[in-house]
C-alpha cells in the first residue's frame, strides 16, 4: 500500500512537471520576439541616436561662430611719411608687428537653409528606418512559413497516429483469429506492412516537425519544443480591396519626399543671406596706423550676400529632382502593378480553399461511413487487410487533404496581409 501511494506520488509530480513545460504561442509573439532579437533591430536606436546628433549639429548654424586668432609678422619695410611737420616727431613704424583677435560672425538669415537640411536629415532617418522595416518584413514571411509547415506537420501527425491505432486494433485482432485458425497469415502481414508504412511517415513528419521548430527557435530565440502548442489563429478579413501599406512603397514615398526637400534646397541658395560680425583685439599697430604702441581695437558691422545668376544651374538642378522623382513614381507604378497580380492570386486562393474544405468536409463523413462498413466486413471475413489499408488509407488521406487545404486557406490570407502590409 505504502508502495502504491509513493508511486502514484511520483507520477502525479511527473504529470505536474510535464503540464508546466508546455507552453501555447502564437504567431504575434513570435513576430515580436524574433523583431527584438534580430541583429538590426539594435540599428534603431543606433540610427536614432546618430540622427539626434545631427539636429543639434545642424542647430549650431543658428549660434554665433566664434574664433580667436593671433598672428606675429616681420616686414622688409614699412609706411614712411616722406616730410617732417612743423614741431612734430612721427615716429618710424616697427617692421615687427603683432596681434591678438577675437571674430565673432551670426547668421541672421540664410534663406531657410539650415531649416530645410534639418528636414533632409529628418527624412534621411525615416528612410534609415524603413529600411530596417523591410528587413522585419522578410523575417515575418520566413516565420509564417515555418509556423504554419509545424502546425501543418502537427495536425498531420495526429491523423496519423489515428490511422495507426485502428490498423493496430485490426493487427491483434487478426493475429488472435490466425491463432484459431480462422484468418490466413498473409492477411496479418498485409496489416502489419500497413503498419510499418504509417510508422515511417509519422517518422518524416517528426523530423519535418523537429526541423522546422529548430529553425523557429533560432528565428525568434523563443523556447520552444516539440511539446510546444502553436496556436492556431482564426484570420478574417473584412474587405478584399486592394491596399498598400508595404514597407518597401512606404521607402519609396520617403525617398520622394527626400528629392523634394533637396529642391527646396536649391531655391534657397538663390536667395539673399544676411549677417552680423565683429572683430576686437590688441596688437601693434591698433587701427592707428601712425601710432607704434600696442592698442585694444574693435568693429562691428552688417553684410548681405546675394548670388541670384548662376548661368541656369538652380534650374538645371530643379529638372534633375523633378526626373527623379518621375523615376521613383514608375517605380510605384511598377509595384503596385506586381502587387495587384499577386492580392488576385491569393483572393481566388481564399475562394478556391473554402470551396475545397467543404467539399472535404462532405468526403471525410462519407469515407468514415465506408471505413466503419470495411471494417465490419474485415471482422465478418468478407473483406481481406488489404483492402481494408486501403479504406483506412482513403480516409486517413481525406483527413489530411481536409488539414491541408484548411492551413493552405489560412495562409492565404496570411499572405494577403502580409502582401498589403498589414502584419
Amino acid at each position: 500500500m505504502k508502495r502504491a501511494i509513493i508511486l502514484f506520488t511520483v507520477l502525479l509530480i511527473h504529470v505536474f512537471s510535464f503540464g508546466q513545460n508546455i507552453k501555447t504561442i502564437n504567431l504575434k509573439e513570435c513576430y515580436k520576439s524574433a523583431v527584438e532579437n534580430h541583429p538590426v533591430y539594435k540599428q534603431l536606436g543606433l540610427y536614432s541616436a546618430t540622427y539626434q546628433l545631427e539636429q543639434k549639429n545642424i542647430q549650431v548654424n543658428y549660434l554665433p561662430s566664434m574664433s580667436l586668432n593671433g598672428q606675429a609678422t616681420y616686414q622688409s619695410d614699412v609706411t614712411k611719411i616722406p616730410f617732417q611737420l612743423p614741431n612734430m616727431i612721427i615716429e618710424e613704424m616697427s617692421k615687427d608687428q603683432y596681434k591678438l583677435t577675437f571674430d565673432i560672425s551670426q547668421n541672421i538669415y540664410d534663406g531657410g537653409i539650415t531649416k530645410k537640411q534639418k528636414n533632409i536629415n529628418e527624412v534621411d532617418f525615416k528612410i534609415n528606418k524603413q529600411t530596417v522595416e523591410i528587413e522585419f518584413y522578410k523575417l515575418k514571411e520566413r516565420i509564417n512559413q515555418v509556423y504554419f509547415n509545424i502546425i501543418y506537420l502537427k495536425e498531420n501527425k495526429k491523423i496519423l497516429i489515428v490511422s495507426k491505432k485502428n490498423i493496430e486494433s485490426k493487427h491483434k485482432t487478426a493475429q488472435a483469429a490466425v491463432n484459431h485458425g480462422t484468418l490466413l497469415q498473409s492477411d496479418v502481414d498485409a496489416l502489419k506492412i500497413g503498419l510499418i508504412i504509417l510508422e515511417q511517415k509519422i517518422t518524416e513528419v517528426e523530423i519535418g516537425i523537429q526541423l522546422s521548430i529548430k529553425i523557429l527557435k533560432e528565428l525568434t530565440s523563443l523556447e520552444i519544443n516539440e511539446n510546444t502548442i502553436f496556436d492556431f489563429p482564426e484570420i478574417e478579413i473584412a474587405h478584399l480591396e486592394f491596399q498598400n501599406f508595404r514597407p518597401e512603397y512606404q521607402l519609396l514615398n520617403l525617398q520622394q519626399e527626400k528629392t523634394a526637400a533637396l529642391k527646396e534646397v536649391v531655391s534657397a541658395k538663390l536667395l539673399p543671406r544676411i549677417a552680423a560680425f565683429g572683430k576686437t583685439g590688441f596688437g601693434r599697430p591698433g587701427f592707428d596706423m601712425l601710432s607704434n604702441e600696442f592698442d585694444f581695437f574693435y568693429f562691428v558691422g552688417a553684410q548681405i550676400s546675394w548670388s541670384p545668376f548662376n548661368w541656369s544651374k538652380s534650374k538645371r538642378e530643379k529638372e534633375i529632382f523633378n526626373l527623379r522623382n518621375e523615376i521613383i513614381n514608375t517605380q510605384k507604378n511598377a509595384f503596385d502593378k506586381n502587387l495587384k497580380i499577386g492580392l488576385e492570386q491569393n483572393k481566388y486562393e481564399i475562394i478556391k480553399y473554402k470551396e475545397l474544405i467543404k467539399k472535404d468536409i462532405e468526403i471525410i463523413e462519407l469515407r468514415k461511413k465506408i471505413t466503419k462498413t470495411a471494417s465490419a466486413k474485415f471482422d465478418n471475413g468478407v473483406l481481406t487487410s488489404s483492402e481494408y489499408i486501403e479504406e483506412v488509407n482513403a480516409e486517413t488521406q481525406a483527413q489530411l487533404n481536409f488539414q491541408t487545404h484548411k492551413i493552405q486557406m489560412l495562409m492565404a490570407k496570411i499572405n494577403y496581409l502580409t502582401s498589403i502590409g498589414k502584419l
